[in-house]
């Protein structure tokens, strides 16, 4: 009805304004294209939400794609819109190990650019304009945190842009979990050659029409109040945020997380307080039910499990290894 009377309120301009009713063929043309102009926008916005989606990702429900490759992501997308999913979360796209790597290889940063074995940029360009077809975000996942030194790109080789080596050994020490080495070297992100390069890269995300970014280990990330500035300086605030914060920041949470949420809407819930969430759900190819839970905000990991092959082998393996 709002619509309706919105093309009579046009139709009423076109002829109340006219002041020669000669040239009311005229007028009564442009009224006719005036109302293709507005039901083909409004055939396109219905199009593109047909299946009712929320239009902010924090109302609705991620679909984490784990280990899925861009172009598996970008076919299924209609499914998955069907599906009612409000948005796709996709493993790390920076630069790392190829294709038939283990999964954990690509959160060991070799540099940021887009491109690795899961896809090339341009593969990330074709899932993010496939997917706004449809009404769905993109969500990628960013290790800021640490790279796979010494196996780095060039420019990442220079030991100054680390903190001192050493690991983590209490967790309940604020220095060491945001200084210290969890497995691979941690960087200085609030050195800004580090901010530089990420920032780029988060902005090389978002031109590729990237909706927003999981910070994958965001608690081994200073605050600003801890004299690190990568949170006010490297976040894009008009992108969708949120961060992976296990157990606790090893410091004071009741401080420290309100501090991560002026820069990130959304934290997961710290472990002690996680239920296992069984969320059942079509899966995307085979249509069969399953259950599946992750950790974090509402988000599940769904894997196709029918079909016998090394990559859905291989899929399935990481999902038991995330579970464990």
């Amino acid at each position: 009805p709002a619509f309706h009377c919105f093309t009579i309120q046009i139709i009423y301009f076109c002829f109340s304004n006219h002041k020669q009713k000669q040239n009311m063929k005229k007028t009564i043309n442009y009224g006719l294209l005036m109302l293709v102009m507005l039901f083909t926008m409004a055939s396109n916005i219905f199009a593109d939400n047909k299946y009712g989606l929320k239009d902010n990702i924090q109302d609705g429900v991620i679909l984490h794609c784990f280990d899925w490759t861009l172009a598996d992501i970008q076919e299924e997308i209609p499914n998955i819109a069907k599906a009612g999913f409000t948005a796709v979360q996709t493993s790390p796209v920076h630069e790392r190990a190829g294709k038939g790597s283990v999964w954990y290889d690509v959160y060991r940063p070799y540099d940021f650019k887009i491109g690795n074995g899961l896809g090339t940029e341009a593969d990330l360009k074709a899932l993010c304009a496939k997917a706004h077809e449809y009404g769905v975000k993109v969500i990628v996942d960013v290790v800021a945190n640490h790279t796979d030194h010494p196996n780095v790109a060039e420019r990442l080789k220079d030991e100054s842009l680390y903190h001192e080596r050493f690991g983590v050994g209490n967790w309940n020490d604020r220095h060491q979990v945001t200084f210290g080495m969890i497995g691979m070297w941690d960087l200085d992100t609030n050195n800004p050659t580090v901010q530089a390069i990420i920032k780029q890269y988060i902005q090389d995300l978002k031109a590729c029409g990237v909706d927003g970014v999981r910070w994958d280990a965001i608690k081994h990330i200073g605050l600003p109040s801890e004299g690190d500035s990568f949170m006010q300086n490297v976040v894009d605030q008009e992108m969708y945020n949120y961060g992976e914060i296990l157990d606790s920041t090893g410091g004071n949470d009741n401080v420290l997380f309100p501090e991560y949420q002026t820069y990130i809407m959304d934290l997961p819930i710290p472990l002690p307080v996680v239920l296992s969430t069984n969320l059942l759900a079509i899966s995307i190819r085979e249509k069969q039910r399953q259950k599946s839970w992750f950790i974090g905000v509402k988000a599940m990991i769904l894997m196709p499990t029918m079909v016998v092959s090394q990559r859905i082998k291989a899929r399935m393996l990481s999902i038991v290894l995330m579970q464990l």
